[in-house]
């Protein structure tokens, strides 16, 4: 089956830019990272080597 054709959004350094500023904006809205928790849901189970 072949792939279909992929169109690129966003560049590495784009991309790279683009969770610096959202980082920046989260410490900034919550006055600072004093009591910021960041956290991520790990999704389809964890990887076993």
């Amino acid at each position: 089956m072949p792939t279909p054709n992929r169109i690129r959004v966003m560049s590495e350094p784009d991309v790279r830019r683009a969770v610096e500023r959202m980082s920046r904006e989260v410490v900034e809205r919550n006055g600072g990272t004093k009591n910021l928790v960041l956290m991520g849901i790990h999704r389809r189970g964890t990887h076993v080597a």
